[in-house]
């Protein structure tokens, strides 16, 4: 199916249900937390802070996008569809691949 003429799967873009977020949100912490602990503590007194503060970043800055993007109104519908009107639509007459 080519990617233009795929269609919206029932059930993927409809949101999380009430109360998940929270608990993502506190689960995402918990390991980042835990992520950073290990990191400074297997460093050398000199490195700790940088390798804490990679791993933060590390772990911590997909976290947080996946909980915004969780958050964050879905409007692919008209987009998609104004961008499917723009392209040049392939004739029927010529044929995409000559078998012989």
């Amino acid at each position: 199916m080519a990617i233009m003429e795929a269609q919206r799967l029932d059930g993927l873009a409809d949101g999380v249900p009430a109360g998940v977020e929270p608990r993502l949100a506190l689960a995402g912490a918990l390991l980042c937390a835990g992520a950073v602990g290990l990191a400074t503590a297997g460093a050398p007194g000199d490195a700790s802070f940088g390798r804490g503060l990679l791993e933060l970043l590390i772990v911590g800055v997909p976290i947080a996008a996946g909980l915004y993007a969780l958050r964050a109104p879905v409007k692919g519908g008209e987009r998609s569809r104004s961008a499917r009107e723009r392209r040049p639509r392939p004739s029927n007459d010529v044929p995409l691949v000559v078998r012989r």
